[in-house]
């Protein structure tokens, strides 16, 4: 069962999960703030921007890591729902950075459907600036700002299959790591440190892409 789970994974599925995560981080979940509210606490509790993205990384690792262990827990019972409950949860944490981090550098990507593309082309971690440069989008905080007002819907399109299919690659090279959920404790322990890895790397390639680093 849990194979066919995995085999079902599209690029379209997963996108979509990811963008239906991204609105529930922008509007805020119960007992947790919205992506703007989550950097407005961020700006206060730190004396730059800087330091209060990577203050906001380190937590927001730590929850994503939480969570892949949390949805890893029950075994191979489990597994068809623990797929698509823990891809939500992990997007949902991921984007709720991306998103506050976007807020701290002045972009709003509750308005603005552009700077949304570019959050969500932040989920392809490490590789984001050299999937946006492949896109024509210009990096640096100046030229990042005038690309965004003139992208394309061709280019958005582009960045999106783009990153579509670097989720696809990446969730489809998690084999070992889908077997590894079927053992109880061991597999949440594997899933939350792989979660978090990743996560970590969405949040630097966020900030480097906002802040112009």
């Amino acid at each position: 069962m849990g194979e066919v789970a995995v085999r079902e994974l599209n690029e379209s599925t997963i996108m979509s999960a990811a963008a239906a995560a991204f609105d529930k981080a922008l509007s805020g979940l119960p007992g947790m703030g919205s992506c703007k509210e989550l950097a407005d606490q961020y700006l206060e509790e730190n004396e730059t921007v800087e330091e209060a993205i990577d203050s906001l990384v380190r937590w927001q690792t730590g929850k994503a890591g939480l969570g892949g262990l949390v949805t890893g827990l029950g075994g191979l019972p489990t597994l068809p729902v623990a797929i698509p409950a823990g891809m939500f949860n992990l997007f949902y944490h991921q984007m709720r950075m991306v998103g506050a981090t976007a807020y701290m550098c002045g972009y709003n990507p509750d308005r603005s459907d552009k700077a949304r593309v570019i959050c969500l082309a932040c989920l392809a971690g490490d590789s984001v600036h050299a999937l946006l440069r492949e896109a024509g989008v210009q990096l640096g905080r100046t030229l990042l700002f005038n690309t965004i007002k003139g992208l394309s819907g061709q280019v958005i399109r582009d960045i999106n299959r783009a990153v579509g299919m670097r989720l696809i690659t990446k969730f489809g090279s998690t084999g070992v790591l889908n077997l590894g959920k079927a053992i109880p404790v061991v597999g949440g322990l594997v899933s939350g440190g792989m979660d978090a890895g990743w996560t970590y790397s969405v949040g630097m390639g966020a900030k480097q892409v906002f802040l112009g680093r």
